[in-house]
Order: C-alpha cells, then structure tokens, then sequence
C-alpha cells in the first residue's frame, strides 16, 4: 500500500511522493479504501501472509486517518492468520508514541524506520530533515507500544562520505539491538535532482572502487554482528527475513 505524502522531496528519491500540505490525505485514503474493496474477491477465504505500507512517508497520516485505515483493512480482508507480517515505514521526525500505539492496536507488528545516516552533513547532502537522535526515540516508541520487529534504512556511497563514516554509521546502527538492516548503495536515478547536481557539477558521485569497498565491508561486518545478507540490500538475523522481501 503506497502513501505518497512527504514533508520534501529528496533529491535522490525517483520513488511517486508530492509534498504534503494535509489537504488531500482525507481524499486519497476514501480513493484508497475504495481500491482495496475492489480487491477484496481476489482474496476470499485467503488470509493474507504480509502487508507493507510505504512511501512517502506513511507515518505523515493523521492520526485519524489511520485509524480510518486499518479498521477498513481488519473489515475489508482475513487478518487472523498467526503468522501475518505488517510492517508499516516511518520517518524518524514523524514516529510518535502516540502513532505507534495506534499501529500496534491494528495489528502492525514491525516497522522500517528511515535513517538513512547519522551524519548531519550526509543527511543535508541527501536533503534529510531528521535529527539523528530521534532514530534511537522512535525505535524505543515502537518498542513501548508493543511492535516487536524494527528495522532502519541506511544509504552508503553519498557525495563526500569516506569509508570511515560509513563504518561508524554501521556502529551506531548495531548498536540498536536489530534484528535486520536494509544497506542501499546511493543510486543517481534519472529525471532526479540528485542526478541533476551530479550532471552539473555540483556534487561529485562516490568513486565506484570506494562504493565497492563500502558494499564489501558492509556485507563482512554485519555477517560478523549475526546479520548476514539475505535479498539484494537487505540483512537479518537468522529466522528475521521480512516474509515480504522474501516473497
């Protein structure tokens, strides 16, 4: 399910997003639900195994709105099957204690946070609006409110990041106690503004011999931490692959 708010688009996003001004939530989630009701005869008698909700930034819904959503969910499809992964995509800024018990009570039971770094410098460079240290915060909302699986996503090989930063962003991220970590290698999509800079100049694309090595410690570290590599930039403990990566 795609949530296609945002607080700004970043440059290096090519993923739909438009920037919210709260004016169109109420009608894109009324032309949502009317969707997933359109869905609901392939899915009779079927429980479903997995749902994701991403982005955008799903966690930019009014509380209200979600509360709107998952009722029509739990209404609309089998959610009773023991083993249903739901996974829900926050913001750092944005994962609110109050958010994540509304989650919880709806049945939400693992989210993937966007960290994407704990550099200030790197996160302005990829035009991230976060405090780091509200990475940590959310993880301990969702902890509180009883969603027991969380994973962050990071982002290597930005403009001017040495190996050594990558390094220390992997610490600080193990030392979150997770049980998967998502590791994207910077992509220049086309039609993007970090393309853009890129083509003008204006920022100099990450040596591929350095991207290389950042993919290779990342793939010897986290193997070393108990998270070895499992889909494509994904990484989990042992029995915590996301059924829906999987899949």
């Amino acid at each position: 399910i795609h949530t296609p708010f945002c607080t700004h688009k970043c440059s290096y996003c090519d993923f739909y997003s438009i920037v919210d001004h709260q004016d169109r939530q109420a009608a894109y989630l009324d032309r949502l639900i009317d969707e997933l009701t359109l869905l609901t005869p392939h899915a009779a008698g079927l429980p479903l195994q997995t749902i994701f909700i991403g982005g955008g930034t799903p966690s930019l819904l009014r509380l209200g709105l979600w509360m709107r959503l998952l009722a029509a969910l739990h209404s609309l499809f089998d959610l009773s099957g023991p083993d249903l992964e739901f996974t829900v995509e926050c913001n750092p800024e944005t994962s609110t204690p109050g958010l994540m018990e509304i989650l919880a009570a709806g049945g939400v039971n693992r989210i993937s946070l966007g960290a994407q770094s704990f550099n200030r410098i790197h996160l302005k460079t990829l035009e991230r609006l976060h405090n780091p240290d509200n990475v940590p915060r959310a993880l301990e909302a969702a902890r509180a409110a009883g969603i027991p699986r969380q994973s962050i996503d990071l982002i290597y090989a930005i403009p001017g990041q040495t190996l050594e930063e990558w390094s220390s962003d992997l610490d600080i991220a193990l030392s979150l106690r997770l049980s998967h970590l998502s590791c994207y290698c910077l992509t220049y999509e086309p039609a993007t503004g970090m393309t853009a800079l890129r083509d003008a100049g204006r920022i100099i694309q990450a040596p591929e011999a350095l991207e290389a090595e950042m993919f290779e410690m990342t793939h010897r570290r986290l193997a070393a931490e108990g998270l070895p590599w499992y889909e494509v930039s994904n990484f989990a403990a042992p029995g915590h692959e996301p059924r829906h990566n999987l899949a």
